[in-house]
């Protein structure tokens, strides 16, 4: 009896779970992504943290790599056509505004991080520092690659031009200027 009562019982309060982000400015990629990957942010963040507690440069260094292998692949993913189409600029003014963006909230992340790797590890600066600016170059590069294959999704050249241009970060120099105009071709057709 007691079963067929309970079977009949909603409760009335409802126990979803709403994570409020910081990326709220400019809602798709950081917003989605760090709504995925927020829990692997943060034990990479404690990783970075235990690399800097018990004197392992290498450790706090490897863990920084992999958050910004984790903020690229916010940026594997096309977004709809329209969330493109509604932007009133022309594709070179809509990917500056997506680089900046990408920067910026790449950078709220890691500045703490690296800040604090080179505050453990002062003879490292400059080891850091060269992270942080591949870090960013690679950050660009994704957004580059997301969008010159618009709407399609990252297609297998721009995939292994980044597969490429992360353990040797010099082709970015080359791979970047590439990127960019396939990106402004594409999205000429949308905006």
């Amino acid at each position: 009896c007691l079963l067929l009562v309970a079977s009949f019982y909603q409760p009335s309060i409802t126990t979803k779970l709403y994570l409020r982000t910081p990326f709220y400015r400019f809602p798709y990629e950081f917003a989605s992504g760090f709504r995925r990957s927020w829990w692997f942010l943060i034990l990479l963040s404690i990783l970075v943290m235990i690399g800097d507690g018990v004197g392992n440069f290498n450790l706090a260094l490897v863990a920084v790599a992999l958050i910004y292998l984790t903020l690229l692949s916010y940026y594997s993913q096309p977004e709809p056509i329209y969330f493109v189409m509604i932007h009133a600029r022309s594709p070179s003014q809509f990917l500056k505004i997506k680089c900046k963006t990408a920067l910026l909230y790449s950078n709220i992340l890691m500045t703490p991080l690296l800040v604090s790797i080179a505050a453990c590890f002062p003879t490292n600066w400059l080891i850091v520092l060269a992270a942080a600016l591949i870090g960013n170059l690679v950050m660009l590069a994704a957004v580059f690659s997301k969008y010159s294959n618009f709407p399609h999704g990252n297609d297998a050249m721009s995939t292994l031009f980044l597969g490429i241009a992360i353990p040797f970060p010099p082709l970015l120099l080359f791979i970047l200027p590439y990127l960019a105009t396939r990106a402004h071709s594409k999205l000429s057709e949308y905006l």
